[in-house]
């Protein structure tokens, strides 16, 4: 591939060409998110310098160059197996999507004030135009909180993890194809069977990833090899098993301790799901440290509490299971074993049952997914509902009455009556789902739903009793605050939407988070607050872009601050609600995807 100078602004429709667009702009979104999301984002942003951004190109040029691909009149290992199955309809249908988006910069270029430059599948023409000068794009960082429990480092590059490889048939392969979206290390974590190495396969083509037929079987084979159940331990050059991780065998599970809740030193905690490194790290916000560590948890999400606190419930969506914690002593008590990969477990407000989303990783989980229900006192699955889609989050209302599950693969979310457990209606299949949150009114009811579209860089609000859509609003970016007048760089999170959201126990604000950025919500009003710039560094304070930017956030009981993890980045940031300013970074393990606030659990 050539490097090609990019260069754009929004113009209005009819110089970008979108004007002229024959094709139908909303099935182009739903093609968008089944074929291109992986490289070019939900909205046509990209989220590094490997691939173009499509957001706000010409029709005609982005038809001429897809149809170049398809009919091999230019040819690309990536793009051309990826356009050769779309047809003239669906071209034109994808051309009006992406010419129809705002267009945006990459991130070096809002850094550098220069035009950027990325690579763009050696394209012979480019439709380009002029911008505006750059602003800068971040504040200088609080310090890094140091860590007795995380050895601190700069991020490894991807060729580190790349080197982690065996030499084999399928590796090169391997380290093409599987880093076009995230480090290999996301990939390779963790030792799986031959069935399961063949479903995330099929999973990931299903999502985009340009594998040939012939590929497959190669990729499949090698990871089978090294990192299977039985294959021998990698290690890193200082010794440490960051790849092939194996699940731990039961006479190695925590036996627990009495001291194992004497360093917290608050009446809350907050609990780091480490997915990619098997821990959950306990911090404590007056140390702004971690105090204890759970291990042999392979994959953990979000974390729910028992009534007293005493017992934590994890889904593990690499053991396929929720693992069961007694937080006085931190033992593992048991593992219950689910009918596929979990995500997120919501508790019913009487603590009897926890929800739990099975979104199975498979070349179906589009149309096939589940939730299942497990009773708390007999530690066991009472009942499994099949749903159309892989289920990533659950959440339940204030009054226990209502059961949300949404399905990005699926593109919809359900809303369940918990006395029955039957569906109520299903909604919201315009594009992918971030996550929702929903907002109780004055006598405990919901009043209304709040989530986040694919594509769309706001809240969507819609009403609980029909599932019909009451508003948007878009992100509060540059409003009054210390973070007024400074660039936002294109989002590396899945498209616009945001992926974290929470309102605050008095119900008056709403925050949630995208990329690096973490906006705030007046309520009842949606009035926009406005936004948090978060640090773009690593551990070490190096500056660093991860490939996939954003994820969960939980408030404190009193509302004062906001705690978001930075999976990319392995820190977790704590923001002063009152001063809407980040306050510290706090080290954790690997990839901290979710969090959760003991001994409350999700609000």
């Amino acid at each position: 591939m050539h490097k090609v100078v990019m260069t754009a602004i929004a113009l209005v429709a009819a110089l970008s060409g979108s004007a002229f667009a024959k094709g139908d702009a909303a099935a182009g979104r739903t093609k968008a998110a089944t074929v291109c999301l992986v490289c070019h984002g939900g909205a046509g942003v990209s989220s590094n310098a490997e691939w173009p951004s499509l957001a706000g190109q010409g029709n005609a040029y982005l038809v001429k160059q897809m149809k170049a691909f398809r009919d091999g009149t230019r040819s690309d290992p990536l793009m051309t197996p990826m356009a050769k199955p779309l047809s003239d309809v669906e071209i034109d249908n994808l051309a009006a999507f992406y010419a129809s988006q705002p267009a945006a910069w990459s991130a070096a270029a809002a850094v550098a004030g220069q035009r950027a430059t990325l690579n763009a599948y050696d394209a012979p023409e480019l439709d380009t135009r002029s911008r505006p000068a750059a602003s800068p794009t971040s504040v200088a960082h609080v310090p890094i909180s140091p860590s007795d429990v995380v050895k601190v480092r700069p991020h490894p590059t991807r060729q580190y993890w790349a080197d982690r490889l065996p030499e084999g048939e399928g590796r090169s392969t391997i380290v093409q194809k599987c880093q076009l979206c995230h480090d290999l290390q996301r990939t390779l974590a963790f030792a799986r069977p031959k069935e399961q190495w063949q479903h995330i396969v099929e999973s990931m083509i299903r999502r985009g990833a340009p594998m040939t037929a012939d590929e497959i079987p190669v990729m499949v084979n090698y990871f089978t090899r090294y990192f299977g159940p039985e294959s021998p331990a990698i290690l890193s050059p200082g010794g440490l098993l960051e790849v092939g991780m194996k699940p731990c065998k039961r006479s190695d599970w925590p036996k627990g301790s009495s001291n194992f809740r004497s360093q917290w030193a608050s009446p809350y905690n907050i609990w780091v799901s480490g997915q990619q490194g098997g821990t959950i790290d306990i911090v404590d916000p007056v140390k702004k440290n971690i105090v204890s560590r759970i291990t042999c948890v392979s994959a953990p999400d979000r974390i729910e509490f028992s009534r007293d606190g005493s017992i934590a419930y994890a889904p593990d969506r690499v053991e396929h299971n929720v693992t069961v914690i007694d937080t006085r002593t931190g033992a593992i008590k048991a593992k219950i074993p689910l009918i596929d990969r979990p995500n997120t477990a919501v508790l019913s407000r009487d603590f009897s049952k926890l929800y739990v989303g099975i979104w199975p990783l498979r070349g179906d989980e589009d149309k096939r997914g589940y939730v299942q229900v497990v009773d708390t006192a007999q530690l066991k699955v009472i009942k499994t509902i099949e749903v159309k889609g892989g289920i990533h989050d659950t959440w339940m209302s204030a009054d226990g009455s209502l059961l949300l599950a949404m399905s990005p693969p699926g593109l919809f979310m359900d809303l369940f009556d918990t006395r029955t457990d039957q569906k109520l209606w299903t909604c919201c299949t315009e594009a992918e789902i971030g996550t929702m949150n929903m907002e109780a009114g004055a006598d405990g009811s919901t009043s209304r739903i709040f989530f986040s579209y694919g594509g769309y860089p706001g809240v969507v609000a819609i009403d609980p009793k029909t599932g019909k859509e009451l508003t948007r609003v878009p992100l509060p970016i540059d409003t009054e605050g210390p973070s007024k007048g400074i660039r936002h760089q294109p989002p590396t999170s899945k498209g616009f939407g945001f992926h974290g959201g929470e309102i605050s126990a008095d119900g008056k604000d709403y925050w949630v988070t995208a990329g690096s950025y973490v906006y705030r919500y007046r309520l009842p009003s949606l009035q926009p607050v406005g936004d948090v710039h978060l640090a773009q560094v690593d551990q070490a304070g190096n500056p660093f872009t991860p490939a996939v930017e954003g994820s969960w956030l939980t408030i404190s009981p009193d509302g004062g601050k906001v705690y978001a993890v930075r999976p990319g980045r392995n820190l977790l940031s704590e923001i002063d609600a009152r001063t809407m300013q980040e306050v510290a970074l706090i080290p954790t393990g690997e990839y901290p995807l979710h969090i959760s606030l003991w001994p409350r659990g999700t609000p």
